[in-house]
């Protein structure tokens, strides 16, 4: 499908970004040294989000399994310590969990101790303090922005109950949609819980990243199972720009800065949320993934799927040797 023909607006939206981008840089040239670096460091595999800091269907339920994703998608952002760079840790089960897996692990506690968490009247109730308590850290470091957090929490309570009290009742039927009057990223997307929007020269711009992550995350999960669906569209898929792709992709030079972002982002600098700097980030990150996994198909006889290479870049993180890029928001 090319990008003329996508409904996904967030492919749309950064093409349309990056032909007037002048930040931020996609280096073509470089996209064949690094498929060829990933195609030998890397399996192209489905993640199956099993690891302890997430229920399973066959102890907890299908319901329970994915309104837990849908719970915690909500609140998936913004884990680092704006000036230190110190992730916010969670000790569960004997292990301390940094960054996203430590709020997974917290929201794993409170499950246990308190199942209501995924209830829909409870959500509606909770405060600031909730969180702080729900989320109390093992380091130094409390899970920025609490306020927001209880505020997002809230608003996937009164999402929930528009889905009949649980979010599973959207997969239940075996076949579903992500994008057009229908979709369920699109109906998410719309949402205070998942909304993730920007403005670049007067023209609103869309990356859906929670969104988009918490479908797939929950297709991974249900994969092989005797509750897995079919998504209709599963091309409309683009990458979940966050903090970590840019860096791995930056780290390879298929994204590159100007002078001025690059010294910004090296001297750890807040890149504010919503700057023509930080759209063009996020836009290049999606446009960059998009010519990846174009290349991978015709050169490699790879026909990945854009969760499934998000999997990968999203592991490759580690090996970055570049800062992310600083950005207080709830978006990622």
């Amino acid at each position: 499908m090319s990008q003329l023909e996508s409904t996904n607006p967030v492919r749309n939206h950064a093409t349309g970004v990056m032909n007037r981008a002048t930040h931020v840089e996609v280096n073509e040239d470089e996209i064949a040294d690094f498929c060829e670096h990933i195609t030998e460091n890397y399996e192209f595999e489905t993640a199956e989000w099993d690891a302890p800091v997430f229920p399973t269907v066959e102890e907890h339920g299908v319901e329970d399994a994915t309104d837990f994703l849908f719970v915690g998608n909500a609140l998936n952002y913004c884990f680092n310590d704006m000036e230190s760079g110190e992730k916010f840790t969670y000790k569960f089960i004997g292990n301390d969990w940094p960054g996203s897996f430590g709020m997974w692990a917290g929201l794993m506690d409170e499950y246990q101790s308190n199942p209501d968490i995924l209830d829909a009247e409870h959500l509606q109730s909770i405060t600031t303090e909730d969180i702080e308590r729900i989320f109390a850290p093992s380091n130094d470091v409390p899970l920025p922005m609490p306020e927001t957090r209880a505020q997002k929490l809230r608003s996937v309570g009164e999402l929930m109950n528009d889905y009949g009290g649980s979010f599973w009742n959207a997969f239940n039927v075996g076949m579903v949609q992500l994008y057009g009057e229908n979709g369920v990223v699109s109906n998410l997307a719309s949402t205070e819980a998942y909304r993730d929007t920007r403005t670049y020269n007067g023209e609103t711009v869309r990356f859906d990243k929670r969104a988009q992550l918490t479908v797939s995350m929950l297709y991974g999960k249900l994969l092989g199972t005797e509750h897995e669906f079919r998504i209709s569209d599963i091309e409309e898929f683009t990458v979940f720009a966050d903090y970590g792709i840019p860096a791995g992709l930056a780290t390879h030079n298929v994204i590159s800065y100007n002078d001025e972002l690059a010294t910004r982002i090296e001297n750890r600098e807040i890149i504010e949320e919503g700057s023509e700097q930080e759209v063009e980030i996020r836009s290049a990150t999606v446009i960059a993934v998009e010519k990846i996994q174009e290349h991978l198909r015709n050169n490699y006889d790879v026909d990945t799927s854009i969760p499934v290479l998000d999997y990968v870049l999203w592991r490759m993180r580690k090996d970055a040797d570049t800062n992310v890029h600083l950005t207080e928001t709830t978006a990622y």
